[in-house]
């Protein structure tokens, strides 16, 4: 029952998000928050760019909360087509009747530019991030440094609509053999200064069943260069027992 009545919440929201859908006209701030799949817009050189936020995730399979006290990225256009990245959460964890709190390791990015986009060829972007060891808490820590790859795409399906699309490797700096990464989001720009947006990312491990979560959400543009969001993310097999719930702010200098 609880299950049905979550999916009639849903339903009804989404309704009522494609009831706005008119004369919408899209913004062009864009930071990589909310969702879990990174956009392929790369800051223009001089531009720095703060996202932050908080969320609460719970999963009762392995009986943990998390807590995040808030979760940080730093952005800066270093030059045409390159920015760097830097990253933390600052978090509280209970699994059982044990708390942890403390931040989880850093991770340090670039985001580089590669193809402009037109018509079928999407505008694409490399990341490449490093998350550092003992750089944080030592019970979120892994031995060793944790590289990851991804490529960001997207296109301009029309004015108001966008479909991105992310294929990555995440080593966990514990195991030789990395973690595939695939997303696809599909966005809509509702007015100038709202835009929604639907998600699906997977995880594929070696040994392991594929992990499958969707999430969605909105996006407030506040002025031209702030930003506010939430969202709220679940596994649409366990919906009852794992889920999150997210909002943040992004602003640029």
């Amino acid at each position: 029952m609880k299950k049905n009545r979550l999916i009639g919440i849903v339903v009804l929201l989404t309704l009522n998000l494609v009831a706005l859908f008119v004369n919408a006209q899209p913004f062009d701030f864009s930071p990589d928050r909310p969702g879990v799949s990174t956009g392929s817009s790369v800051l223009f050189k001089g531009v720095f760019q703060l996202e932050t936020g908080t969320y609460y995730q719970t999963d009762k399979a392995t009986s943990t909360e998390t807590w995040s006290l808030n979760t940080t990225l730093v952005r800066y256009g270093v030059v045409e087509h390159v920015e760097l990245r830097i990253g933390s959460d600052l978090i509280r964890c209970r699994i059982n009747n044990e708390v942890l709190t403390g931040f989880i390791p850093f991770t340090l990015g670039t985001k580089i530019a590669l193809f402009n986009g037109q018509n079928a060829i999407p505008k694409t972007s490399l990341l490449v991030n490093f998350t550092l060891p003992h750089a944080g808490k030592k019970e979120f820590s892994a031995p060793n440094i944790a590289p990851s790859l991804y490529l960001l795409m997207n296109n301009d399906l029309t004015m108001n609509w966008s479909l991105g699309y992310n294929l990555g490797l995440e080593f966990d700096g514990a195991t030789p053999v990395p973690a595939e990464f695939a997303a696809i989001c599909l966005s809509y720009h509702v007015t100038p200064a709202l835009s929604t947006y639907f998600e699906n990312y997977n995880y594929f491990s070696a040994g392991s069943k594929a992990q499958s979560f969707v999430d969605f959400g909105a996006a407030f543009l506040l002025n031209e260069k702030m930003q506010f969001d939430i969202s709220f993310d679940t596994d649409p097999v366990r919906l009852s027992s794992i889920y999150s719930v997210n909002a943040g702010f992004s602003v640029q200098f």
